[in-house]
């Protein structure tokens, strides 16, 4: 089956929840055609929606007089390259999509009925988190839990890939992460423990659950999410598999001081020297900031560099501690050396956040400890650090509204994966 694969609101809006935007929640869902193309459609604001052409290519929606119209890649709509028109029941409700592509005849796709759930299940600190279970018409081969990036997003972050399963034989938990959407619980400062009590309790929902409770069940961590998965691992022995999307085996500080000196050579194109005696200063900060400690050794090295031309970018405040202190240092290579159901971790060749050649040679050493011959590590050659295929090796932030496809092959990678675990 080929997938129209839609990624817009994931990306570009986490943090709606379809409560906000009420004229285009009926237009959501997944679509197929006479020839077995499948679509996806989710919403991206109150006035966007994102759709996705071939094996991963994504565009942005944008309504164009009574239709909607979708340009050359996320964030542009001109040229327009093509339209979509929904037919809708009588409560609007779309039923199908009329898809129109360049100067090619319309094509009709019909809403594909799947079943989902609106859930809720308590976790610690008597937090209550919302989300769906989404599944399949037919009997599921297996389910995965859905964690988040670091920043605040609901369920409709995971939605795209949820469906993409879906359309393949995959149950999926999406729900929002604490304090958004209709979950409850505090983000501000929550550690990845309590992130990881929270993934454990999506967990134990499942398993409880009459329709997938004893199939295998599995746990999609992206980026930050990664660590969270990893950490999971250790509350439930019943996770069965692990995805890790842009993932590390390497602390939060190793990560942030690789990605803040790969910015300002990127971004800002400062001189190596500059960029690593910034970096060791930015490693000072954040370490008086996570232990307490060494701030007189702090203070004598600011008014050192306080005229470096560098100085501008980095400033003498620490970091926020209610994050780094309890997160800062915490070593997710333990975690998964113990670990022993199958692993697949997915890396972007140029991203520009992560040290993929350290991360995927430390992850292949760790799983082959592991002995799981089922686990692998693919980094997807030219894909940045959300997997879409970078057009400048900038980060992800910089150039999203110019991105237009995923790596060739993910999104099927994913759910090979997923599918292929069984009891």
């Amino acid at each position: 089956m080929r997938t129209l694969f839609v990624a817009g609101a994931a990306i570009l809006c986490a943090r709606l929840t379809l409560a906000q935007l009420p004229a285009l929640s009926g237009h959501v869902g997944l679509y197929t055609t006479p020839a077995g193309r499948t679509l996806i459609v989710y919403a991206v604001s109150d006035s966007m929606m994102g759709i996705g052409f071939g094996d991963g290519e994504v565009r942005g929606l944008k309504i164009s007089g009574n239709r909607w119209a979708y340009g050359p890649s996320l964030g542009v709509f001109t040229p327009q390259q093509g339209t979509i028109d929904f037919v809708t029941d009588p409560a609007g409700v779309a039923t199908a999509v009329r898809w129109t592509e360049a100067d090619q005849p319309a094509v009709l796709a019909t809403r594909v009925a799947l079943v989902e759930d609106s859930v809720q299940f308590g976790v610690g600190g008597g937090a209550r988190l919302a989300g769906s279970v989404i599944m399949p018409a037919t009997t599921p081969s297996s389910t995965v839990v859905f964690l988040h990036g670091s920043d605040k997003e609901t369920r409709e972050g995971s939605r795209a890939l949820a469906y993409a399963m879906a359309a393949q034989g995959v149950a999926t938990l999406i729900y929002d992460k604490r304090s958004t959407g209709q979950s409850t619980g505090t983000l501000d400062g929550a550690t990845f423990a309590e992130l990881a009590d929270d993934a454990a309790g999506a967990v134990a929902f499942l398993r409880a659950h009459p329709t997938v409770g004893t199939l295998p069940i599995g746990i999609f961590g992206p980026s930050q999410g990664s660590w969270i998965a990893l950490e999971t691992t250790r509350r439930r022995s019943d996770v069965d598999f692990l995805i890790l999307q842009s993932g590390d085996v390497t602390t939060p500080l190793e990560q942030e001081m690789f990605r803040g000196a790969e910015s300002l050579r990127r971004v800002l194109q400062v001189p190596e020297s500059d960029v690593r005696e910034l970096t060791d200063y930015r490693r000072m900060k954040f370490m008086v900031a996570i232990t307490g400690q060494g701030q007189a050794t702090l203070d004598l090295r600011t008014a050192e560099v306080r005229e470096r031309a560098w100085f501008r970018y980095v400033g003498a405040n620490l970091p926020n501690r209610s994050f780094w202190v309890p997160n800062g240092l915490y070593d997710p290579a333990p975690a998964l050396a113990a670990y022993r159901g199958p692993v697949l971790a997915v890396l972007g060749e140029r991203d520009s956040y992560k040290d993929v050649t350290r991360n995927a040679d430390g992850m292949r050493s760790l799983l082959a400890r592991a002995g799981n011959p089922a686990s692998r590590v693919v980094v997807m050659p030219q894909a940045n650090h959300g997997i879409f295929v970078t057009n400048t090796g900038l980060p992800l932030d910089r150039e999203m509204a110019q991105l237009s496809r995923l790596a060739p092959g993910y999104v099927q990678l994913l759910v090979e994966f997923a599918r292929a675990r069984t009891r």
